[in-house]
């Protein structure tokens, strides 16, 4: 039978499941890189907040699909966070040991050479009375040097328990310096010094047969003064000498002396502590901060780099929590889960208040919310 184009219509039955060409999975983040501050994989429990869509629905691209909540998020940024603070205050210590190992201050460690070895300066003005270190030699004492400011004096001294009532700390007294001789003492210098009781002791002690209270008076250095004259003491009265106490006093020290010394390191004929450069000499008188000796040598050497490396360290292990506290931020911001495309719903897994627990082994699978797919193409 002739027929024309289009008389003839075929019908096909089919069975099986209609679907779209794309479809996929919409899940929950993957907490990648949430870790606490030692390393250690964190867990983050998701609570589903609120659903916006039902299966079978049709979304737009960026939708908003489901609102998560991550409870346990704010307690590992408190961790980091206070493992931070915890290294910041690490980082202190060691800088200020290395401050005092390095007499300088440090502004900052890149600044700082383990080979250039240690400097000692003057902490205060004074003579030099002792130096311990040739140049070139192994220093082998842990005192480098004794600087003593002579220009004051402290004599200690003894009041009766009468006298003591007459006293105070403040008071200003008249003194006599002597020199021992063979047959006692002499006055050493002509006139009357004075002295300020700077120390007085309200508890008596024994003496032979009476109780007195110590104290100590300062003085400046007329120039000759040296610990172990005798000073005869008196209360004055407008410059004028009054009455003389009962007891002498005795030159004791000089009121600054200071001992340069370098105990972070161990002395003695094994060590490999070297003087390189001896900046002064014995008797001479140097002002605060002068350059007094610089020493070497691997002992030396390793001691700073050990706290260099260790602060070192430390800086890079903040930075490396600051970068995980970056992945916490980033994954706050991934709460509202959105389409990636225009579809539609297949199925939801989930309720509101439900959770999921998820790390950084986590699959797509154990992460699933729902499934979408395109309806453009069947």
């Amino acid at each position: 039978k002739a027929v024309e184009r289009g008389d003839i219509k075929q019908g096909v039955n089919l069975s099986g499941q209609l679907s779209g060409n794309w479809g996929g999975s919409i899940t929950a983040p993957k907490p990648e890189g949430i870790t606490d501050s030692n390393g250690m994989s964190v867990s983050v429990t998701y609570t589903i907040e609120e659903l916006f869509v039902e299966p079978n629905q049709m979304i737009k691209k960026g939708e908003n699909l489901v609102r998560l909540s991550a409870s346990n998020l704010g307690d590992i940024l408190t961790e980091l966070t206070d493992s931070i603070q915890k290294k910041q205050e690490d980082i202190q210590g060691k800088m200020s040991n290395l401050e005092k190992i390095l007499n300088q201050d440090i502004t900052d460690i890149n600044q700082v050479s383990a080979y250039d070895g240690i400097v000692f300066r003057a902490p205060i003005r004074g003579r030099i009375t002792e130096l311990s270190v040739e140049e070139g030699e192994k220093v082998e004492n842990f005192n480098i040097a004794t600087i003593v400011d002579d220009s004051m004096v402290k004599i200690s001294f003894k009041a009766n328990t009468y006298e003591y009532d007459s006293l105070k700390e403040g008071q200003k007294v008249l003194m006599q310096y002597r020199k021992k001789t063979e047959h006692g003492s002499q006055i050493a210098f002509d006139g009357f010094y004075t002295g300020t009781i700077t120390k007085l002791n309200k508890n008596k002690v024994p003496d032979g047969m009476t109780y007195v209270h110590t104290g100590i008076i300062e003085a400046d250095n007329p120039g000759l003064v040296q610990p172990g004259m005798t000073v005869s003491i008196y209360t004055e009265n407008n410059g004028i000498p009054v009455t003389a106490f009962s007891y002498s006093g005795n030159v004791d020290s000089f009121v600054n002396e200071k001992k340069v010394t370098y105990s972070y390191l161990h002395g003695g004929e094994n060590s490999n502590v070297i003087a390189t450069e001896v900046f002064v000499s014995t008797n001479e008188f140097v002002e605060e901060g002068d350059l007094l000796v610089s020493i070497a040598g691997s002992d030396v050497t390793q001691l700073i780099q050990n706290d260099i490396d260790a602060i070192t360290n430390a800086y890079n292990e903040i930075e490396s929590i600051y970068r995980k506290i970056d992945k916490v931020s980033e994954l706050t911001s991934k709460m509202m889960v959105t389409a990636p495309t225009d579809g539609m719903v297949a199925y939801v897994n989930y309720r509101a208040g439900d959770q999921i627990t998820a790390n950084d082994q986590s699959d797509q699978w154990s992460l699933m919310l729902m499934d979408v797919y395109n309806t453009d193409e069947m």
